[in-house]
């Protein structure tokens, strides 16, 4: 008896919520939190991006039904790691391929590409730019940073922000690997937001507002 895992070409279904100009050399990569979607991800961004960008809100790789009275509620996760064993289910790889071909299969892979990421979203963001040509920038919110696992030099802006009162996310253990990416010659900045937790409160908006422009 064996037990293997395999890397085999195949076809995975792409669901995503797109807004703005499709003409613009901006494009705004949008990656949403685990359990969450595109939608929720767009429509809670588009407010503080530059009116004459793209936006492209991809649902994760995976889906998340939750079975609910009236049915079943769907939500999207990027990737399975386990927090107690600290290994991966299913790791980065994988959703960071697939964002690279969607964005290819769009015909978008020439614009000026910033990566904006909540949570899971953040954590996976890096990893998506690293395969994208064209980023330019990276903003991880509330998200941890493996600086050890990325590939140097990065050739794009990185930006961390996070709440120093977030209960799911280690803020200060992300504040000091962050630092890490600043030794390493990383060109961005880690934001700490006293008063926030774990979610998209109006500083994070405001901050990203001012570096999406």
């Amino acid at each position: 008896m064996s037990n293997k895992r395999l890397k085999i070409q195949s076809f995975h279904y792409a669901d995503i919520e797109t807004a703005g100009d499709s003409r613009s050399k901006k494009l705004f990569l949008l990656l949403h939190g685990y359990g969450e979607s595109g939608h929720k991800m767009l429509k809670r961004l588009r407010p503080y991006l530059p009116s004459d960008a793209y936006l492209l809100a991809p649902n994760g790789v995976y889906p998340l039904p939750a079975r609910t009275e009236e049915g079943y509620q769907m939500g999207f996760a990027w990737y399975f790691f386990d927090p107690v064993s600290l290994k991966y289910f299913i790791d980065y790889d994988l959703p960071a391929s697939f964002l690279k071909s969607l964005v290819e299969e769009l015909g978008l892979q020439n614009k000026e590409i910033t990566i904006i990421g909540y949570s899971q979203g953040g954590y996976l963001a890096p990893f998506a730019g690293e395969k994208l040509e064209q980023c330019k920038q990276v903003i991880s919110v509330n998200a941890n940073y493996k600086y050890e696992m990325y590939n140097y030099p990065i050739p794009f802006k990185f930006y961390g922000l996070n709440g120093m009162k977030d209960e799911i996310v280690d803020p200060h253990n992300a504040q000091k690997s962050f630092e890490k990416l600043l030794e390493k010659g990383v060109s961005g900045k880690f934001f700490g937001f006293p008063e926030d937790g774990h979610r998209f409160s109006r500083p994070f908006l405001e901050k990203i507002k001012e570096l999406g422009q």
